[in-house]
């Protein structure tokens, strides 16, 4: 059991001896584990030394399931909730490579019901992506080459959000060429 898991089992016990419903003050519990898919796309392919590459990060969530965004921002009807925001970290990176920047999409509105009525948050759901930049100042990445990046998310339904979970995502750089056929 992680430490995280532990935490929200002791939480949950204690509001449930002390008559308060979990899920109005965020109590996580198992599940959820298949309602975010993470995937990365590096481009362009193999980039020359001062190229600007993109890694786009697209968090894919199923029918129903949102998670928090890089900033969250608890409703006040839900004071007290302790959400995880989503974060990618660059955990590695070829010789020479540079982040610049990571860019979020904008959060959207979600209608949950953690409470006893319906309450208006700002989530990510769908298909939403993230754009890492980074610049190469070497020479060209040799094959082989990736970007190592760890994504966490708290991924949420209407009613109660999940253990956070962490996903380590190796994004190559480098792609052989392809042989063309020739159809003649």
């Amino acid at each position: 059991m992680t430490e995280d898991l532990i935490k929200a089992a002791l939480l949950g016990c204690l509001l449930g001896i002390i008559g308060v419903p979990g899920p109005a003050y965020g109590v996580q519990v198992p599940g959820g584990a298949d309602s975010v898919k993470v995937r990365a796309l590096a481009t362009p392919a193999n980039p020359q030394a001062g190229y600007q590459v993109s890694v786009a990060v697209a968090l894919e969530h199923a029918a129903g399931f949102h998670s928090w965004p890089h900033e969250p921002v608890v409703p006040p009807e839900l004071r007290g909730l302790m959400p995880i925001a989503t974060t990618i970290e660059v955990v590695s990176l070829p010789e020479g490579g540079v982040v610049e920047d990571i860019r979020w999409p904008a959060p959207v509105p979600v209608i949950v019901r953690y409470t006893r009525g319906p309450v208006l948050l700002l989530a990510y759901t769908d298909t939403t992506v993230a754009q890492v930049r980074l610049r190469l100042e070497s020479d060209q990445p040799a094959e082989g080459a990736n970007v190592g990046l760890r994504v966490r998310f708290q991924a949420c339904d209407q009613r109660v959000c999940y253990p956070p979970r962490t996903v380590d995502v190796l994004v190559p750089l480098w792609h052989a060429p392809t042989r063309r056929e020739s159809w003649r």
